[in-house]
């Protein structure tokens, strides 16, 4: 287990070795960062104590002593155990987990990647320390006062969500893979893709969106029916089904609700039904059923039909399929099967 300092040629020589580093900043095109999505990852030691466990990984650190300093890659060869000072009797506080870079050519007279403990200052209300200069933050640790063992519990993930860095390492174009509460810094047209929400978003500098004329897909659907719904046997309104709260993910899109069974069976021949798809007291869409027979067999359409909703607010909507009698004196059943069962679907057809 060891970290590795890079390779002589880019660690020294003044302006060669600078001009080296972003060279390859510039032909790969990309920004500070852990390497891959675990890498770097922070844990308790196995048997928890004043230690923490760093994975294996990479991380480009950018420096920051030189106005083109450029990037560097420092890799963590198995698993590191870092050393946490003794906890302060009275007061709390906060450490951090840094990879570093030390640099003879800007400061010092040490080339030499490391990962430490940066131990914090213990107040009342503790604040965190400094960050290095070279450095990228892997992880926060709360230490209480008195504390003994440092589990997972006090350990806060810092790996993507630094002011001033930029989370995983992508190339210029890249996704970079993160989770909704530790998005990287806005970036006009950067991709991310959330491991928690399964979502790839896109920013426009200043905002989160769902990428622009492509479907996300299904948001919602109600609890489907496998047995018939019905009889309508008078001129009221009867709910049919109602789907599932959905919430847009962003404004700007387009949502197609679908009401689907496999026909309508009529008591009477040729009586008048609607069916309509709503919000609330909204009518989105209707359409008029007229059963052409009676009993089994004897379906009349449309079995299917939709709405479309542009650019819905981001706020909780609910919608509904209903079913009215308009005339005649008959009863209307949607009919459903096990393997064909009524269902209200809620999809997210793309933006506008």
């Amino acid at each position: 287990m060891s970290v590795e300092t890079p390779p002589v040629f880019i660690q020294s020589g003044g302006e060669t070795a600078e001009r080296a580093r972003r060279a390859l900043h510039a032909l790969a095109g990309l920004r500070g960062g852990i390497v891959a999505a675990g890498d770097l990852a922070v844990t308790e030691n196995g048997t928890p104590n004043m230690s923490v466990n760093v994975a294996t990984g990479q991380v480009l650190i950018p420096g920051t002593e030189g106005t083109y300093q450029g990037v560097y890659e420092v890799e963590n060869r198995g698993t590191l155990n870092v050393a946490i000072a003794a906890a302060d009797p009275t007061n709390p506080r906060k450490d951090l987990i840094v990879a570093k870079l030390q640099d003879a050519a800007y400061s010092g007279g040490t080339n030499a990647a490391s990962i430490v403990a940066v131990t914090g200052t213990p107040a009342g209300s503790p604040a965190e320390p400094a960050v290095p200069a070279n450095a990228w933050v892997l992880a926060m640790v709360d230490v209480p006062a008195l504390d003994t063992a440092i589990t997972n519990s006090q350990i806060t993930d810092r790996r993507t969500s630094q002011t001033n860095q930029k989370g995983q390492a992508a190339a210029l174009g890249g996704v970079v893979v993160c989770t909704s509460g530790n998005r990287p810094p806005h970036v006009e047209g950067r991709v991310i893709y959330e491991t928690d929400t399964d979502k790839v978003f896109v920013s426009d500098g200043s905002n989160w969106t769902l990428p622009k004329n492509q479907p996300a897909g299904i948001a919602a659907i109600a609890t489907p029916l496998t047995s018939s719904v019905g009889p309508t046997s008078s001129t009221t309104e009867l709910d049919i089904i109602t789907a599932a709260a959905f919430t847009p993910m962003a404004g700007n899109r387009r949502i197609r609700i679908t009401f689907h069974c496999r026909g309508f069976t009529g008591s009477v021949v040729n009586d008048t039904f609607i069916a309509r798809i709503k919000e609330g007291s909204t009518v989105l869409e209707e359409v008029h059923i007229v059963p052409f027979g009676t009993g089994t067999g004897a379906h009349s359409g449309p079995g299917t039909f939709s709405a479309i909703v542009d650019s819905p607010s981001v706020a909780s909507h609910t919608y509904k399929a209903t079913m009215q009698r308009a005339g005649g004196t008959g009863t209307l059943t949607a009919s459903a099967t096990a393997t064909a069962p009524i269902t209200l679907t809620v999809e997210d057809i793309g933006g506008i």
